[in-house]
């Protein structure tokens, strides 16, 4: 009898202490870059876009925006992926810079056509650029064959007279943007640019400046008074509008949205519902997605 009952005890012990090293694996997954937390045990895969250290600092890509479907863009090394006036364009330090002593417009060399996009830029004095969106590579300026939100220093004295929908972050002639949100001359903003169907969200560092339905937007006439066909595109290549004035850019990445919903844009700023901060959970699609 006492035999039986040692082996008993030492039997649930023994599945005390799994238990238990089962609970510290889980926890410690959770908080490791770059894995994946399945129901039952916690299985710990490398995602395949994963950057870390240095890497990640170059491509921009983060371990949690890889993980949520996020793709760097710009490998801060070069132009791969570019094209158009990559004469106007140089890259430095890891950072996509326009060139001041030349004009021109830089495109992906794919198209897009619900997207989230995210970057960083750095403006000088008085600079001008501009974000197209959903623009054909030719045919007319893209403001108006695509759309273009504006990359200023809407500050500088040359701009005093701006018209409301020329301002940072406004869609150009269609939308103005909320003023405030830009930081001084010669520090690094973030901004986001979610397109979603006929509707265009405009983050900047944590402020929306810029929720626009396109149709709303241009029922009674557009704010410039001109045909801006580029609003009925569904699809386009991105680009960098420059106005020979130095911009710089880095950290640009994108994540699709194949499977776009018009309420996704009224969701967080990330358009996800984010996990725990120690958390990285990849299903197969994204949670807004599904």
């Amino acid at each position: 009898m006492r035999t039986l009952s040692a082996v008993i005890l030492l039997a649930l012990g023994t599945t005390m202490v799994a238990h238990a090293w089962a609970g510290h694996r889980h926890r410690s997954c959770r908080h490791r870059a770059g894995c994946y937390l399945q129901p039952g045990p916690c299985v710990e895969m490398a995602s395949p876009d994963a950057k870390t250290g240095r890497d990640a600092e170059t491509s921009g890509l983060a371990p949690q925006e890889a993980c949520e479907g996020f793709v760097s863009l710009f490998d801060g090394k070069s132009l791969k992926g570019w094209i158009g006036a990559t004469d106007a364009y140089f890259v430095e330090d890891g950072r996509l810079i326009s060139r001041e002593d030349a004009h021109g417009n830089l495109f992906t060399e794919k198209e897009y056509a619900d997207f989230v996009l995210r970057f960083e830029f750095r403006l000088t004095p008085g600079a001008n650029n501009g974000l197209a969106i959903r623009s054909p590579l030719r045919h007319g300026s893209c403001a108006y064959k695509g759309m273009e939100i504006q990359i200023l220093d809407d500050t500088a004295p040359k701009y005093a007279k701006l018209k409301p929908y020329q301002f940072h972050g406004s869609i150009y002639g269609i939308v103005p943007a909320r003023r405030g949100a830009l930081k001084p001359v010669g520090e690094w903003n973030q901004q986001e640019v979610i397109c979603c169907g006929r509707r265009v969200k405009v983050i900047l560092n944590g402020v929306t400046i810029v929720d626009a339905d396109l149709d709303e937007a241009a029922a009674q006439g557009t704010m410039d008074g001109k045909d801006h066909p580029g609003l009925k595109r569904r699809t386009g290549h991105i680009g960098w509008l420059g106005h020979r004035s130095r911009v710089e850019l880095r950290r640009i990445r994108i994540k699709e949205l194949p499977k776009c919903a018009e309420e996704f844009v009224a969701g967080p700023a990330s358009g996800c519902v984010s996990p725990a901060p120690d958390e990285c959970i990849c299903p197969t699609a994204p949670p807004c997605l599904r």
